[in-house]
């Protein structure tokens, strides 16, 4: 049975009861338990059911052929990405031509033993060479940004964390990227800890502590703040949402400039 308590909410003079609310808290040791023993409980009846195995296996029949990303260019090379078949995650790769054999860029099946890290986003340096991309792990909307170097198939030793929906805008010369981020867990209330998006600067081989903050509105929580830039590189661009409303915003500022953004769109 599950655990009911005696928390109350009044609501403008009408209490409500909400015995469950401590389900909530998905860290709580708690919940975590609670989630364990309910999802054993739900196993125990579903490995049971007459015909289980005979669908997988039609199942995994179904799903077991080649499946391609539609290929892009970028810098001198194409980029493309494909799964087997039954792998977990596709694999990307990077190619000269189109009929050149390709070469392994990233394969996120190799990155948690269980095959739940997955590549949720990539931007590519404007020469191709570099490759920054986001990591989510067991389906998380929180992503963890690395660098790669392409041309040697290593990373660069820092991460970027307290990263979500992050989107990255790589400066023209390579040397780093403007990205959005959330403050870090503790800087806020929990509650608030999914608002106050900010821009960063990152330069290649930094530590993230090092990233210096671009712009953010403490006077608007709920805004956030995806950098991008324009085709020819001249001007940084702040598409501006906010939660699922449609009149979004739009400001802007040279990229060769420290000053203030012009809000060129801000309903």
């Amino acid at each position: 049975m599950t655990r009911r308590d005696d928390t109350v909410t009044d609501f403008w003079g009408t209490p409500v009861a909400d015995p469950y609310r401590w389900l909530e808290d998905a860290e709580s040791t708690d919940v975590q338990e609670w989630t364990q023993v309910h999802g054993d409980a739900a196993l125990a009846v579903l490995h049971a059911l007459p015909g289980r195995d005979a669908l997988r296996d039609r199942l995994t029949v179904l799903l077991d052929y080649p499946k391609w990303g539609a290929p892009h260019r970028e810098g001198d090379a194409y980029i493309y990405s494909k799964n087997t078949g039954l792998q977990n995650q596709a694999v990307l790769y990077r190619a000269a031509t189109p009929d050149a054999p390709p070469v392994v860029v990233l394969d996120p099946n190799t990155l948690e033993a269980d095959g739940t890290a997955a590549l949720s986003s990539e931007k590519w340096s404007k020469d191709g060479t570099l490759l920054a991309y986001g990591v989510s792990r067991s389906g998380s909307d929180w992503q963890e940004i690395r660098i790669r170097d392409v041309i040697t198939q290593t990373d660069y030793p820092e991460s970027l964390t307290r990263c979500k929906f992050a989107s990255i805008a790589w400066h023209p010369d390579g040397s780093g990227f403007w990205y959005n981020r959330l403050p870090d867990a503790g800087s806020v209330p929990p509650e608030d800890e999914v608002r106050y998006s900010r821009v960063h600067w990152h330069a290649i081989g930094t530590p993230q502590t090092d990233d210096p903050l671009i712009y953010h509105r403490p006077d608007a929580p709920a805004l956030r703040f995806s950098p991008l830039l324009t085709d020819d590189g001249a001007y940084l661009l702040l598409y501006v949402s906010e939660g699922t409303a449609t009149q979004n915003r739009l400001y802007y500022r040279p990229t060769s400039s420290d000053g203030d953004f012009v809000r060129l769109l801000d309903t």
